[in-house]
């Protein structure tokens, strides 16, 4: 999942917590969001 707006001249992206996997975030913890009820974040 992937989505992107400008706001402002600010470029914001929404991502799910499985992608952060590739930018080194460790899967126990990418674990521990989703059961916490966290699937996406704000990248801006």
């Amino acid at each position: 999942m992937l989505a992107t707006e400008t706001v402002s001249g600010i470029h914001n992206s929404i991502i799910s917590v499985d992608e952060l996997q590739n930018y080194g975030v460790n899967a126990s913890d990418l674990q521990k969001l989703k059961a916490s009820g966290i699937f996406a974040v704000n990248t801006a």
